[in-house]
């Protein structure tokens, strides 16, 4: 059993993430991002990405543009952002995210 939680320690101790969102309340880890760029290799980023999905954090990544705009970051981060907090809603969100 030690030799199994040695390697997997290992597996994670050199990765590097671009972004981390977290949950301003809990600081619960909502995603992993990744802005791509010319260094990112696919094969490896698929076998990263399946690595970290099986820890149980979800990798959100950024096309391969030189400089993202603003609306690429919105549209792939966009599915972890609660709506805004309305003072006539009923409940749910409390604006921490």
């Amino acid at each position: 059993m030690r030799k199994s939680r040695h390697s997997d320690r290992n597996a994670f101790s050199q990765k590097i993430v671009d972004f981390v969102a977290q949950d301003r309340a809990t600081g619960a880890i909502l995603a992993l991002i990744e802005v791509d760029d010319y260094s990112h290799n696919a094969a490896r980023d698929r076998a990263r990405d399946a690595m970290t999905s099986h820890a149980g954090y979800q990798t959100v990544r950024i096309g391969r543009s030189v400089q993202p705009r603003f609306e690429e970051v919105h549209q792939a981060v966009s599915s972890l952002l609660m709506p805004p907090f309305s003072a006539n809603s009923k409940g749910g969100h409390n604006g921490n995210r």
